[in-house]
């Protein structure tokens, strides 16, 4: 019994160093926004956020503008006429709710057309670092639980990436 515990024990502790040794750590999302061409493309895309909340916000306004006036002049129109109006105004709500959305996939799609590249090249100068280090793993630091800090790659890569 002792032995069946013993000799799957004394191979997970020699195999330790040598997996230890080969496996090693980047942050992707780091590397990403620390890279001047990562930089750039986070520039613009806040750029194209910040306009679109701008035009969101005008609209929200409007609507809260159009929201109060319906409550003050409800009680002096008809029923039919404030049928209209709500309903009038529960149709621009949902235009902004549907162009706010859209708006957002836009956004999305336009992030993964400007980091697509960046993450490519990214990808080759991790392999080119991982085989220079003799590294048989490289993890994405935010499927870690733990790591010492002693096989993180990413300030490496973050200089290669930036030398070319």
């Amino acid at each position: 019994m002792l032995k069946k515990i013993l000799i799957p024990m004394s191979i997970a502790i020699f195999a330790l160093p040598v997996f230890g040794q080969t496996i090693g750590v980047v942050d992707v999302q780091k590397v990403l926004l620390s890279v001047k061409e990562g930089k750039a493309a986070r520039a613009k895309l806040e750029q194209k956020v910040k306009a679109k909340k701008a035009a969101f916000d005008k609209k929200q306004k409007e609507l809260l503008a159009m929201k109060k006036s319906l409550q003050q002049k409800i009680d002096l129109m008809s029923q039919q006429e404030k049928e209209k109006k709500i309903q009038e105004y529960q149709k621009k709500v949902a235009d902004l709710q549907n162009e706010y959305m859209k708006s957002q996939q836009e956004l999305q799609q336009e992030e993964a057309e400007l980091t697509k590249p960046i993450l490519d090249k990214i990808q080759k100068i991790t392999t080119k670092v991982a085989k220079k280090h003799h590294l048989k793993l490289v993890v994405e630091k935010s499927a870690t639980v733990f790591y010492s800090k002693k096989i993180d790659i990413t300030n490496e890569v973050i200089r290669v990436y930036n030398k070319k």
